[in-house]
């Protein structure tokens, strides 16, 4: 099985065509004016370590605090065809509805099974 090395939410991330990763703005929480909020965009990029051989489906995808899934990414099947190969993913979510303020997770499944999360918060952005 593949080993999640980093995986990050972001305001944007991209990999460009000679390999560099661009990642802009890391956050564990979002402030928002009022609930229920759109949140307009958002990437998860994810690197995964594994071997030669290895065959898995990857995804990711966004749950509230109540477990509810808020948004799913497609499925990615992802084969490594080198040794000691390092595979990033990087899922785009537009337009993520967020019911109320409280604890989010995104959730890195592989093979159909949740392998990591990475917790966020919504709060209410302060009047002042």
């Amino acid at each position: 099985m593949p080993v999640i090395q980093y995986a990050h939410i972001c305001e944007y991330a991209r990999i460009d065509a000679g390999g560099s990763i661009s990642i802009i703005g890391i956050f564990d929480t979002i402030h928002v004016p009022v609930v229920p909020a759109n949140f307009p965009f958002l990437h998860v990029i994810t690197s995964l370590a594994g071997q030669r051989g290895e065959k898995f489906l990857f995804s990711t995808r966004i749950s509230a605090p109540d477990g509810a899934i808020l948004q799913a990414a497609p499925v990615s099947e992802v084969s490594i065809n080198q040794d000691q190969a390092n595979i990033k993913q990087i899922n785009g979510y537009l337009g993520t509805q967020l019911p109320g303020v409280g604890q989010y997770s995104v959730e890195i499944l592989i093979d159909n099974t949740v392998v990591h999360t990475i917790p966020f918060r919504v709060v209410l952005k302060a009047h002042g």
